[in-house]
């Protein structure tokens, strides 16, 4: 019970007050959603991703959780695909449940319960760079695959791909990858705490943004794909991760993190995705929700789990 009320207090809370918080101010006042976006997209959005990676402590070993997300990732694809088909389900849902199971909260909700979870432990920083490690390739897949699966059904692909290609964080993963490897360090330069500033706002404001989404969202209590979405990324993915834990030979302290990380609820970047893109934000919106809050009692497995 003392895990439950801590998840519930330490992640789950912190969560619902900024996303409450977006509801009133959205309800108050007419907010411009369109440039709230933009401000996020094209500013804090890439410099919490330039501060993320850039500052993560990367090495040659954990190539392979890298390849481990990757492939996690394909089959969660190939099991939305086939829910699709055998759903009926329109492209532009198709596509938004892609996305919400395919892409989850590694950001604002798996590292802080990870640094929970492990403090005071010998294990935290081991735990914490594996989990930074997969936040890398979440936002970077996020920020191409997720932006090409709104868009499909809707245009051409060449017309996705040129529209992936002019979002900056595709950019700031690619720099933040380079001056990770580069010998000088850029934390003593002026610029740097205003890209501290940037990635400190990024979260607050994609959840003030969710908020807001959520309070102009027409909720469909009888809506199974939603609740379909939530039980597949917090039930089905972790038990693909633990099969494929197994086969990657992970222990210990990478075996946890990783199996941790794959049951975190919907990333909250989904719906900022499906907003921007006109791609079902309702549907995207009520499945983040929806997982979060269902997140509180499947994290109990995930956490005790032994692999």
């Amino acid at each position: 019970m003392s895990l439950i009320v801590n998840i519930f207090i330490n992640n789950i809370m912190p969560i619902m007050i900024l996303v409450l918080l977006g509801v009133v101010l959205g309800r108050k006042f007419s907010l411009d959603m369109f440039t709230l976006g933009k401000l996020n997209f094209y500013l804090f959005m890439p410099g919490f991703i330039f501060y993320q990676i850039y500052t993560a402590d990367i090495k040659a070993s954990f190539l392979w959780i890298c390849l481990f997300v990757l492939v996690l990732m394909f089959a969660a694809m190939l099991l939305c695909r086939l829910i699709e088909k055998v759903g009926r389900y329109p492209r532009s849902i198709g596509n938004a449940f892609l996305n919400s199971v395919l892409f989850f909260n590694s950001g604002n909700f798996g590292l802080p319960l990870i640094t929970l979870i492990f403090s005071g432990t010998p294990y935290l920083n081991q735990a914490v760079t594996t989990h930074i490690m997969i936040l890398l390739i979440q936002n970077t897949m996020m920020n191409t695959l997720g932006f090409l699966y709104a868009d499909s059904g809707r245009m051409h692909w060449k017309q996705s791909v040129g529209g992936v290609l002019k979002m900056p964080a595709l950019y700031a993963t690619v720099l933040a990858l380079l001056f990770n490897l580069l010998p000088f360090r850029l934390e003593p330069l002026f610029f740097w705490p205003a890209v501290n500033y940037l990635q400190m706002g990024m979260i607050p404001l994609a959840l003030t943004l969710l908020g807001i989404q959520l309070g102009r969202t027409k909720f469909k209590m009888g809506d199974h794909r939603v609740y379909l979405a939530s039980f597949v990324r917090l039930a089905v993915i972790p038990v693909i991760a633990f099969f494929l834990i197994k086969l990657f030979g992970f222990t210990g302290v990478t075996a946890q993190a990783v199996l941790i990380a794959s049951g975190c609820p919907t990333a909250i970047t989904t719906a900022l995705i499906a907003l921007e893109r006109d791609n079902e934000p309702d549907f995207a919106s009520q499945a983040i929700l929806t997982s979060t809050l269902l997140s509180i009692f499947s994290f109990v497995v995930t956490t005790q789990d032994d692999v």
